[in-house]
């Protein structure tokens, strides 16, 4: 069974461009995005500890697109260049042990309508201006011009799911 331990995933060296005006950062938008699918746009680094141990096994990348780079076992000392196949899902490791397996990650190009959509949608949540945005309750009194309205106070930590941009996602959750 092959395990992945560790997961170190580099910054983009660019991301996609989202035409939309906010005072919300975009990175901080994209972030929040990729924190919840295991798709990506803009190309970088990931580097993946590997943990095999029954015997031989075959591993998937957990982000894609992925174009494994290299692979590597841990002798006890020092990495090494490591024998391995290429398998119809992703590495196919020979023998138990520890492996670090490099890869660049992310797609080229604008990513699709729905993640776009999703973006757009998220960026106007997180930038509300009215705070309304997560509201649950609302009380006006019009007799004296009186409003009121409660939020939670996890309504950002939940931003994704009450924007509907997490809906839009869920067929990017999984490489």
């Amino acid at each position: 069974m092959a395990t992945t331990l560790k997961q170190h995933e580099s910054a983009p060296a660019a991301r996609p461009d989202v035409a939309i005006e906010t005072t919300v950062s975009a990175e901080a938008i994209w972030q929040r995005i990729e924190s919840w699918i295991a798709h990506r746009w803009g190309s970088r680094e990931v580097v993946w500890i590997v943990e095999v141990a029954n015997g031989a096994d075959e591993w998937t990348p957990p982000l894609t697109p992925a174009e494994i780079e290299s692979v590597e076992y841990w002798n006890g000392s020092e990495w090494l260049q490591s024998l391995h196949l290429d398998g119809p899902l992703g590495v196919i490791f020979a023998d138990d042990g520890t492996y670090r397996v490099t890869a660049t990650v992310g797609a080229a190009g604008d990513p699709p309508g729905a993640v776009v959509e999703a973006w757009r949608r998220l960026a106007l949540f997180m930038d509300d201006t009215d705070d309304k945005a997560g509201a649950s309750n609302f009380n006006i009194n019009l007799g004296s011009v009186e409003y009121a309205y409660d939020r939670s106070p996890a309504w950002m930590a939940k931003a994704l799911h009450h924007s509907g941009a997490a809906d839009l996602l869920k067929s990017y959750r999984r490489a």
